[in-house]
């Protein structure tokens, strides 16, 4: 949502992330201390959707869990792409006792992930159309393969901007990609 109330609980959530990150020894359990946390006395039902993961640099792993988030997109050095949808659970701060479930995928060098938010997706165009997932992949698949993140991120913004003109723009957009070499 938009405003200061949602400004706060989203603060709030990256203060509890780093309080709780440094004592987890996992993704599942950094999420149910930050879950409880916010799930007590939330009598306006905020959220926030999240993807949160571990990544091992040495060994290329990584251990994530997707509350409610937009699949990120693994793109490896050929632009093929994996969407990374198997696992998704649900928003921070809806149920005190939700169960949340980690995965782990081998990220080879090379690979890229794109995370980003439902700003991208749901971007809407003058004749009322959503960018959507299928045009977010055909997007990716344009691009030249061995692409570096800033020209993956810069494409994808320009793409949903190109796409919104004549209308306003209706949501947050964040892009993260990140490359592991």
């Amino acid at each position: 949502d938009k405003g200061a109330g949602s400004a706060l609980f989203m603060a709030a959530t990256k203060t509890l992330i780093k309080m709780h990150a440094t004592n987890a020894r996992s993704v599942v359990g950094i999420l149910d201390r930050v879950n409880k946390e916010l799930s007590v006395n939330n009598e306006k039902c905020m959220f926030t959707t999240l993807f949160l993961g571990i990544f091992n640099t040495k060994s290329g792993e990584l251990l994530y869990a997707n509350c409610g988030h937009c699949s990120p997109i693994l793109i490896d050095e050929t632009n093929k792409l994996r969407t990374l949808n198997n696992l998704n659970g649900p928003a921070l701060g809806v149920l005190e006792d939700a169960v949340f479930t980690e995965q782990m995928v081998k990220i080879v060098s090379g690979q890229s992930i794109l995370i980003y938010s439902d700003g991208v997706t749901e971007a809407i165009n003058a004749k009322g159309e959503l960018f959507g997932d299928d045009r977010l992949t055909s997007e990716l698949l344009s691009l030249e393969a061995n692409s570096k993140p800033e020209e993956i991120i810069n494409h994808v913004y320009q793409s949903v901007s190109n796409f919104e003109v004549g209308t306003d723009q209706s949501d947050d957009i964040t892009l993260i990609n990140v490359k592991y070499v």
